[in-house]
């Protein structure tokens, strides 16, 4: 996770990557590194960057995101779609579930850490519904699995993303039921 493969301007490739630092490094980082205590003083003295390591202090977040994304998702679809046709592979696409939906309590808004993902979690439903629109847009409806039903219920995840063991049968469950679904129609067929 250190090293995004995004250039500054948002570009992203496999030529070039930007280091991101999380803690500014310093001369003494390589006198200290062999003691786990020395580093871990250190490193709690540090102040840390933005980003999945960002720090918990009060900040105001942005209320826009980098559109490019959705349409870099987009594009990585379409680049998903086109490889399996030439592998003549079935392609399938999960929209994924996640903690984060219309109408969340702010007690469970505060599991998804929002300050680590620099934007807030209207931004992040906004972010939400242009992926699962692309996914619409771009994939055929027999070929889209959607749990998203398990959105929005704490039981069934961790954090704002991964899932409990409950949301990992749950999820389970669908995802069969609709592979299962498909092969039998493919049979009749």
């Amino acid at each position: 996770m250190m090293n995004w493969r995004s250039g500054p301007g948002g570009d992203w490739n496999y030529n070039q990557t930007q280091f991101l630092e999380t803690v500014k490094p310093l001369p003494i980082d390589s006198w200290i590194r062999r003691s786990q205590l020395l580093t871990r003083i250190r490193l709690n003295w540090a102040k840390k960057r933005t980003g999945e390591v960002a720090p918990k202090e009060k900040w105001i977040m942005p209320q826009e995101y980098d559109s490019r994304g959705a349409e870099i998702f987009r594009d990585n679809l379409r680049l998903i779609k086109t490889a399996s046709k030439l592998m003549g592979a079935e392609l399938f696409v999960i929209k994924q579930a996640t903690l984060i939906a219309p109408g969340l309590s702010p007690e469970q808004q505060m599991r998804c850490h929002f300050d680590y993902h620099g934007f807030d979690f209207k931004t992040h439903l906004s972010a939400f519904r242009l992926i699962y629109q692309a996914v619409q847009d771009e994939i055929e409806p027999n070929r889209i699995i959607d749990v998203t039903p398990l959105s929005g219920f704490p039981a069934f995840f961790m954090d704002h993303i991964h899932l409990t063991p409950k949301g990992c049968d749950a999820m389970s469950r669908i995802v069969f039921e609709s592979i299962a679904s498909w092969v039998r129609n493919a049979q009749k067929g």
